[in-house]
């Protein structure tokens, strides 16, 4: 029994029996606690009838303490209670105990006024010479009430299924998502266990699981890395993806968990990797393909050009000026066959033999531009670059391709101007962004696509030598680097070519973490 309580029936007792000066005081001290109790607190007779009320209860319900002393406490109650009220009253006093009233039920009291409000009331029993007295503690929850509503409103607006546990695993709020998700009705949920919610096979696990989050908790994913199931009520099950939030109450430690049906993502997910097995496999028949076509061709064309050079050098005296033009043509027509057989070729395998590795991006430029030094020195081109990255790439590959493109900007310059190309880079995100900018013919809007399709050409033989097959090289290699690359020009104002490539030197870090 409480300290006020204990109080109340001295008062009581006090009250009953007459009293001394002592025993004045005491009763004096015993009231004043009652009044100082921060809930309105009625203390009621076996009969119903109210016989003792606090100042609270005043400023609660509206009544002075002299109208509400000798009345059943079913004045404090809407009316449709009242005989329902008046029937667990007296299975109260069959079996009194120190306890919440309504456990789970929305109870409801009523002022003078008529308004309802809704409360909490706490029963105590008082066992007095007089007989058996019950004091209530009744608190007004509508701030609580509202608030508890406004947190269903939003648990009920998540898009995704949303049950709030306690520590024992029992679901104490559930939204309509979870519901919806997995067949139960609200009332069918709340008191159960969150294990109602697995597969059987994961029931027992998860209980040890739940358990040692409760004692470590954070806001984080569930199970992250397995393959995580829900069950529906119907016993289907389906994959779910799960994010638990502690939410610390004056009840105790809750926690919210989010369901998340990932069904269909699992379902594109096993489509994508179908797809991509299929388009690998494809891909490499194409290289073998590319790869055996191309070395079948070269024999033939050798063959070709050894005749065709056999017979400029045993009979050419013998031949008319037609048949030596058309000879040159045959030859002249094997060198271009050859060098799109090789084209093709490189194509085949770039990516074939890639390996990852610390490249600077300085030092490759320094060797590009001394590869590419008699084209440089031929068109008196100045080609210039500062501050570039070093990081972790395939280094064959991006020296291939920013050798492509410096040879091309130095190819494709005007006639009357002195090439000048630009090799610069920033960081853009995980990636290193290149841009290799020209003073030269440029490209029309129209072919920014087309010029990165194999053996594609915007100009003749006589005027730019070549196969129109040096940028789809470099379209092919920045997939392989993991970016993407386009083109920036207008005919006559130069072109930027941009480009941008992964860095992987977290890929590195870690996988030599895990060797």
């Amino acid at each position: 029994m409480s300290v006020l309580a204990i109080a109340i029936a001295t008062a009581l007792l006090l009250q009953q029996k007459g009293l001394r000066e002592q025993d004045k005081a005491k009763d004096i001290l015993f009231r004043n606690l009652l009044e100082s109790a921060p809930d309105a607190v009625v203390i009621v007779n076996e009969r119903g009838r109210i016989e003792l009320a606090n100042k609270q209860v005043e400023l609660l319900f509206g009544y002075r303490k002299s109208e509400l002393i000798g009345r059943h406490v079913e004045v404090l109650i809407p009316k449709r209670f009242m005989e329902s009220h008046a029937r667990h009253r007296k299975g109260y006093f069959q079996a009194p105990a120190a306890r919440s009233m309504g456990q789970n039920l929305d109870l409801y009291a009523v002022k003078n006024s008529g308004d309802e409000f809704p409360v909490e009331i706490s029963l105590s029993p008082l066992h007095t010479d007089q007989g058996l007295l019950v004091s209530a503690s009744i608190r007004d929850v509508t701030d609580r009430r509202e608030a508890d509503e406004k947190f269903r409103d939003l648990l009920n607006s998540a898009p995704d299924a949303m049950v709030i546990v306690n520590e024992t695993g029992d679901i104490e709020l559930a939204n309509k998502q979870t519901e919806m998700l997995f067949g139960y009705d609200n009332e069918e949920l709340i008191g159960q266990k969150i294990e109602t919610l697995l597969p059987k096979r994961f029931q027992g696990k998860h209980a040890g699981h739940r358990e040692s989050f409760f004692n470590a908790p954070n806001v984080r994913g569930m199970g992250q890395g397995l393959e995580l199931f829900g069950q529906k009520k119907n016993g289907l099950e389906f994959p779910v993806e799960i994010s638990l939030s502690p939410l610390e109450t004056k009840a105790g430690l809750l926690v919210s968990a989010a369901i998340r049906d990932i069904t269909e993502r699992k379902e594109k997910e096993l489509e994508l990797s179908q797809y991509a097995r299929q388009l690998e496999s494809k891909n490499k028949e194409l290289e073998q393909f590319a790869y055996i076509a191309s070395h079948d061709l070269q024999e033939p064309l050798r063959t070709v050009s050894s005749f065709v050079e056999l017979l400029i050098e045993d009979h050419g005296s013998e031949l008319d000026a037609d048949a030596d033009t058309y000879l040159h043509y045959i030859s002249e027509a094997s060198q271009r066959m050859t060098q799109l057989i090789k084209g093709l070729l490189d194509y085949s395998r770039i990516g074939s033999q890639s390996t990852l590795s610390e490249v600077d991006c300085s030092q490759l430029m320094m060797d590009i531009a001394k590869d590419l030094d008699v084209a440089i020195a031929e068109k008196c081109a100045e080609v210039h670059w500062q501050d570039l990255p070093t990081f972790v790439t395939y280094a064959n590959e991006l020296r291939q391709l920013l050798q492509n493109l410096v040879a091309n900007a130095v190819k494709f310059h005007k006639p009357d101007a002195r090439p000048h190309v630009t090799i610069s880079a920033k960081r853009d995100g995980r990636a290193w962004r290149f841009t290799v900018a020209d003073n030269g013919i440029g490209i029309d809007e129209q072919y920014k696509e087309r010029i990165f399709m194999i053996f594609q050409r915007l100009h003749t033989r006589q005027e730019y030598e070549g196969t129109g097959i040096g940028l789809a090289h470099c379209k092919k290699i920045v997939d392989l680097l993991g970016g993407t690359i386009w083109v920036e020009s207008e005919p006559g104002q130069g072109c930027q070519f941009h480009f941008t490539a992964i860095d992987h030197r977290r890929d590195m870090e870690e996988s030599g973490a895990d060797a």
